[in-house]
C-alpha cells in the first residue's frame, strides 16, 4: 500500500510540474521579448562642435561576416587607405537592436530597441533614444536614408531630408544604390545612411557557406566602388560596417546563430589609416558625431575614437569636453534610475575642471581631464550595475540553494544501489539531450523563433529520444535483477523521471539565482537565460511524458522479462 501511495504522490508532483514549468518558461521568454530600457524620458542634448568634414556616408552591409569581407577587392583597397578593424558585436540576435546601436552609440540594454525583431514591419517603433539623425538636424544639417523599409519605421520623416525605402529582398539593393547615388549628386547631405540587404538575403536563402553568399558580397563590393566615387573620399568620409555576420552553416534563423565579427572600414580626410583591431559597434555613432560636428547622441556609451581622427589640439579638447558633459548627464540619470545614488565627486569634478581648462585655453589639460571623466563615469556606471545585480542575487541565493540541496538531501537519505542506477540513467538522459541539441547545429542562444512552436517541437523530439535512452539503462538494470514487482518498476520509472527533472531543476535554480525569475531592468547573461528557459521547457515535457510512461513501459518490460526467464530456464 505504501508503494501505491508513493506512485500516486509521484503522479501528482508530475502533474503540477507540467503546467508550472511551462507557464514559467513562457513568462520568462515573454519578459525577454518585452524587455524595456531602464532609461525613461529624454536625456539632455549636448552642444554641437566644429565639423571635421562636410559629409559622412555610412553603408551598413547587412549580414556580412568579417572573413568574407576580406574577399571583397574594392573594400580591401579602402582598408589599405583608411582605418579598419574587426567589429565585435554584442550577442543580440535582433537587427533592430544592432542598427540602433550603430546610429546611437547605446548598447542593447539601454537603447530601447526590442531584444528580438518583431514579426511584422508595422510593429516597429521609432528609435527610443537620441541618435545621429536627430543630432544632425539639431546642428542645422540635413541627412538622408536609403534602405530597408524597417528604417522608415525607426526614423521619423521629420529627421530626413531625403529618403527611399524598399521591401527586404535581394533585388532591392540595386534600387537603393541608384537612389543613394542620386541623393549624393543632387543634395548636400551631411549624413547619408545606405542599408544593403542582399548579403543577408543570400545567407537566409542559400546559407553563409554558399557560393551565392559570396557572390552577393562581390556585388556589394561593386556597389561600394560606385558609392565611394560618388562620395569623393578625398573630400568626405565613407564608413562601411555590418550589423553582424552569418556563421558558415548559414543557419541564423535556427535559434539565433550569428557571427559576432563584422567589418569596419573608414576612409576619407581626417582619418588616420591603420588596423585598429577590435572595434565596438557603439564606437561608430560618437565618432561620426565628431566628424560632423554634431553633439554626441545623449545615450551613447562608447568613446569617440580620437585615435582614428586627425584634428588639432583645440578640436580634440572641445570634442572631448562635450563628450564628458554628455557622459555626466547619462551617468547621473542611469544611477538614479537603478537606485545607485549619484556619480562620485571625482567624476563630476574632472568634467567641471575640463570645462574650465577649455575656457582658459589649456587644451591639453581639458582633453586629459575630459578623457579621465569619461573613463571614470563609465567605470562607475558599470560598477553600480554590477553591485545592484549582485545585491539581487544575494536575495535569491537561499531559494536557489533550497531548490538544489533539498532534493539532494532526500536522495542521500534514501540512497541505495537502485537509486544510484536511476540517478546515473537520469544524468545520461540530460547528457543525451544536450548531445542531440549540439549535434543538430544549435547554439545556446535566446533567439527562439516566433511562433515558438518549431522550437518546442524539436525540443519534444529530443526529450523523447533522451528519455528513451535513460529508460533503457533503467530497464536493463531491472531485467538484470529479475525484478517481478510491477509496482516497484512503476515506482522506479517515476523515480527516474523525477531524477531527470532534478538535474533540469539545477539548471533552473542557477538561472533563477543569476538572472531572476524573469527579465527585469537589465539584460541577463544570454547563455544562462537560454539554459534556464530550455530546462523549464524540458521539465514540463519530461513530466508530461512520464505521467503515462509506465503504461507504455510495463507491458514491454513484462514481455521481455518473461522471455529472459524462459531463456534462462531453457539453458538450465
Amino acid at each position: 500500500m505504501k508503494k501505491f501511495w508513493k506512485i500516486i504522490l509521484s503522479v501528482i508532483v508530475l502533474l503540477i510540474i507540467v503546467p508550472g514549468s511551462y507557464l514559467w518558461a513562457m513568462v520568462l521568454l515573454d519578459s525577454l521579448y518585452k524587455y524595456e530600457s531602464p532609461l525613461k524620458g529624454t536625456l539632455p542634448h549636448g552642444r554641437p562642435t566644429h565639423p571635421l568634414v562636410q559629409q559622412v556616408v555610412m553603408v551598413i552591409v547587412d549580414g556580412l561576416r568579417y572573413d568574407v569581407s576580406l574577399e571583397m577587392p574594392y573594400l580591401n583597397g579602402l582598408r589599405e587607405e583608411g582605418a579598419s578593424g574587426v567589429m565585435v558585436g554584442i550577442p543580440s540576435p535582433a537587427s533592430l537592436s544592432a542598427w540602433t546601436t550603430l546610429v546611437s552609440g547605446a548598447g542593447p540594454e539601454i537603447n530601447g530597441a526590442p531584444f528580438l525583431d518583431p514579426e511584422h514591419v508595422n510593429d516597429i517603433q521609432p528609435i527610443a533614444v537620441d541618435h545621429l539623425f536627430v543630432e544632425v538636424k539639431r546642428a542645422g544639417f540635413i541627412s538622408g536614408l536609403a534602405g530597408s523599409n524597417w528604417w522608415q519605421k525607426m526614423v521619423p520623416d521629420e529627421f530626413l531630408y531625403a529618403q527611399f525605402f524598399v521591401e527586404d529582398d535581394d533585388a532591392a539593393d540595386e534600387q537603393v544604390v541608384d537612389t543613394a547615388l542620386r541623393f549624393l549628386k543632387n543634395f548636400h547631405l551631411s549624413y547619408l545612411l545606405i542599408h544593403l540587404n542582399q548579403v543577408d538575403h543570400a545567407s537566409r536563402e542559400y546559407g553563409a557557406a554558399s557560393s551565392e553568399y559570396r557572390q552577393a558580397a562581390l556585388r556589394v563590393d561593386a556597389h561600394l566602388r560606385d558609392i565611394a566615387q560618388a562620395t569623393d573620399v578625398q573630400r568626405n568620409v565613407l564608413i562601411v560596417v555590418s550589423d553582424y555576420g552569418h556563421p558558415k552553416k548559414g543557419e541564423r534563423d535556427k535559434f539565433g546563430q550569428v557571427a559576432l565579427t563584422a567589418p569596419f572600414v573608414m576612409v576619407g580626410p581626417g582619418v588616420v589609416p591603420g588596423d585598429y583591431g577590435h572595434i565596438a559597434p557603439g564606437d561608430v555613432a560618437p565618432t561620426v558625431a565628431a566628424l560632423l560636428g554634431t553633439a554626441v547622441p545623449s545615450a551613447s556609451q562608447r568613446p569617440i575614437r580620437f585615435d582614428m581622427l586627425h584634428m588639432d589640439e583645440l578640436q580634440r579638447a572641445v570634442k572631448q569636453v562635450t563628450q564628458a558633459q554628455q557622459r555626466v548627464e547619462l551617468g547621473q540619470v542611469y544611477l538614479r534610475i537603478i537606485g545607485a545614488g549619484t556619480l562620485s565627486e571625482t567624476a563630476e569634478g574632472d568634467a567641471l575642471v575640463a570645462t574650465s581648462s577649455l575656457q582658459v585655453k589649456n587644451y591639453t589639460s581639458a582633453y586629459t581631464l575630459g578623457e579621465l571623466a569619461v573613463q571614470q563615469i563609465d567605470k562607475e556606471m558599470e560598477q553600480a550595475r554590477t553591485r545592484h545585480i549582485q545585491d539581487e542575487r544575494v536575495q535569491r541565493r537561499i531559494v536557489a540553494l533550497v531548490m538544489v540541496l533539498a532534493p539532494l538531501f532526500l536522495l542521500w537519505w534514501k540512497r541505495s544501489k537502485r537509486l544510484g542506477i536511476l540517478i546515473l540513467a537520469a544524468f545520461l538522459t540530460v547528457a543525451v539531450y544536450h548531445w542531440l541539441f549540439i549535434r543538430g547545429g544549435n547554439v545556446y542562444s535566446p533567439n527562439i523563433p516566433r511562433p515558438v512552436e518549431p522550437f518546442l517541437e524539436e525540443s519534444l523530439r529530443r526529450v523523447a529520444t533522451a528519455l528513451a535512452a535513460g529508460l533503457v539503462v533503467t530497464l536493463l538494470w531491472f531485467w538484470y535483477e529479475q525484478e517481478r514487482s510491477l509496482l516497484d518498476v512503476t515506482q522506479s520509472v517515476y523515480g527516474f523521471s523525477l531524477a531527470v527533472i532534478y538535474f533540469l531543476g539545477v539548471q533552473v535554480a542557477i538561472g533563477y539565482w543569476l538572472n531572476g525569475p524573469t527579465v527585469t531592468w537589465y539584460l541577463p547573461h544570454l547563455t544562462v537565460f537560454f539554459l534556464q528557459f530550455s530546462a523549464l521547457v524540458q521539465s514540463s515535457m519530461v513530466a508530461a511524458i512520464s505521467v503515462f510512461l509506465p503504461v507504455a513501459v510495463l507491458p514491454i518490460y513484462w514481455i521481455v522479462l518473461l522471455a529472459i526467464s524462459r531463456l534462462m530456464r531453457d539453458r538450465l
